[in-house]
This record gives structure tokens, sequence and C-alpha cells, in this order.
């Protein structure tokens, strides 16, 4: 289990997180809401190491040691390096952290099947699509099976039919694996089709969540009055 105890974030003087307490369900996907500003991403950062913090995050009891853990995050923006091909790309973590896997290629060409991108393997970046360079970015996050993943409004930049589509693809990716996974987003709807627990995050404080998401995995059209209700309870609290 992940859990953070009283963390908290400071810019200067400012304090944009305070008192977070939060524990994450072993292997399960969770979403974290909240308007623009409202401290998302920086508590993101913060488990990824990227930001400093006060605190403590600790992983199946133990302080969250970065050096020893695998933690993948999936930014908003494109993280593909241009000059590397799809394939390069996707080996850069072992690269920065070689080990005994770092060399995988029966793994890689299995999952870059799964993600429907086994035949970009050879491009490079300024070649794909936006959706094709999010599968490629989930693709180099999963290789090398992380002990988290963060995903950082990872579909936001996406066009509607894209977003479902490499949404799906990325469920289906991540309900195999049971990784921890914690993805923040402002979209209600994704949050509901992607987490298993929805967690909804205001003014740099978690003020309440939703455990046991049911419509996680369902499509909307299939259950739009649930859908449409429980999307608006959240609407109504963020």
């Amino acid at each position: 289990m992940l859990r953070l105890e009283n963390v908290g974030v400071t810019y200067g003087k400012k304090e944009v997180l305070s008192g977070i307490d939060l524990a994450f369900a072993k292997e399960k996907t969770c979403a974290i809401i909240g308007k623009s500003g409202a401290g998302k991403s920086t508590l993101l950062h913060a488990i990824a190491g990227i930001k400093p913090f006060t605190g403590r995050i600790t992983l199946d009891e133990e302080i969250l040691d970065r050096n020893r853990r695998r933690i993948a995050l999936v930014p908003q923006k494109n993280s593909l390096i241009p000059w590397k091909s799809v394939k390069q790309n996707i080996y850069m973590p072992a690269s920065l952290r070689p080990g005994p896997d770092s060399n995988q290629p029966d793994k890689l060409f299995k999952l870059a099947e799964e993600l429907g991108i086994s035949s970009l393997l050879d491009k490079y970046p300024n070649h794909l699509s936006g959706g094709e360079q999010r599968r490629v970015a989930i693709a180099r996050a999963l290789l090398f099976d992380p002990d988290i993943l963060l995903l950082d409004e990872a579909f936001s930049a996406l066009d509607a039919i894209t977003k479902s589509e490499v949404q799906h693809i990325f469920f289906a990716a991540i309900s195999i694996r049971k990784i921890n996974t914690i993805l923040v987003t402002h979209d209600i709807d994704e949050a509901l089709f992607l987490a298993d627990d929805i967690y909804i995050m205001k003014s740099g404080k978690c003020t309440e969540s939703i455990m046991q998401n049911t419509l996680a995995g369902r499509e909307k059209e299939h259950c739009p009055l649930e859908f449409n209700e429980i999307a608006c309870l959240l609407r109504d609290k963020i």
C-alpha cells in the first residue's frame, strides 16, 4: 500500500499542499480529480520525488526509496526524445538505471503488440500521431514493471475519439498487470472509466473520496443514468 502522511509542499512562502493523508489501495488504479490549481500535479510530483515535501510517503510500510523502487511517470506533455526511435525511447529508462532486465526484446515486442505499436518501433516521434505517442509513453512506463505508475493528465491533449481509444488500451493493459497506479485528471468521465477509487482535491487538500468505483471499465453508454448520477455528484463536490 502507498501511504501519504501529513504531506505538504510549499513554493517559497506559499503553501500548495497541506496535511495530505491518503492510503492508496495496493494494485489498484486511483484517480485524483479537481480543478486546475487544486494541487493535483504537485501531489503526483511529490510522490515521484520531483518536488520536495514535508511529511512521510511509504510503500508497503517502508519509506519510499526512489533509488530502490521503480516509479514511472507519464506526463501531460510529450516526453519522447525526438532523435531516438520508438524502440530506443521505450528502452530509455533502462539506460538510466541498468539492471538484469535492461534488454528484453521479447517483452518489448509483446508489449508493443498489446498496445498496437509494433509497426512503429523503428519510427521517430515526429512521424507519430498524438495517440501513438501516448501509447509509446505508456509502453515506456510499463516495460520495466514499475512499483508505482503515475499519470499526470496523460490523455488530456488528445481529441475525444483518440482519447477514448487510448484509454481503452490503457485500461486493458493496466488491468492485467495490477500495478499501483495513480492518475491525475480534471476529466470526471476519465476517472470514472479508469479508476477503482477516486479522490477529490480542493485548494491543496484532499476533501473526499469515492472508494470502489463500480463504473471502472464500463462504457458510459451502457449505464448512462448511473454514470451521470455519480458524475454530477463529483462535479458538485469539486
